[in-house]
């Protein structure tokens, strides 16, 4: 796969490699079928390298410029059913639990010098395996 063209989009995907999410379980520019049709997450991690549907996605990852309608991606991507999704914005990545209801605020909210910090302090939890056990 080619790097992601976004650099912001592009340290989270280094992230996620670096705690077991291999190049095969990582799409990049991922269409799916949500509410108001096909719908893109500029990148999904799957915990299968064969797999990628929503019965394996863990994370997605959406690039929000300012002004962008979070609420309206976060309605989008409950049809890709990963369990986290990372919104990631010019300043700052906003961590959000994806379930029935939408949550007020993000669980976490990371400058991006902290993105490394917490990609090692959080490993087990976003792990593959960890994430498809919580769906």
């Amino acid at each position: 796969m080619n790097a992601v063209s976004n650099p912001f989009v592009e340290q989270i995907k280094e992230g996620l490699m670096r705690i077991g999410y291999s190049e095969e379980a990582i799409d990049e520019d991922y269409d799916f079928i949500g509410q108001a049709g096909v719908q893109r997450a500029n990148l999904v991690a799957f915990g299968d390298i064969y797999r990628h549907d929503i019965s394996t996605s863990c994370i997605a990852v959406y690039w929000c410029a300012n002004g962008d309608n979070r609420n309206a991606i976060l309605e989008q991507v409950r049809f890709l059913a990963p369990p986290l999704a990372f919104i990631t914005t010019p300043e700052k990545v906003e961590i959000w639990p994806v379930s029935k209801e939408i949550s007020d605020t993000p669980h976490e909210e990371l400058d991006y010098d902290h993105v490394n910090e917490y990609f090692s302090k959080n490993r087990l939890s976003l792990m593959p395996n960890t994430l498809l056990a919580a769906k």
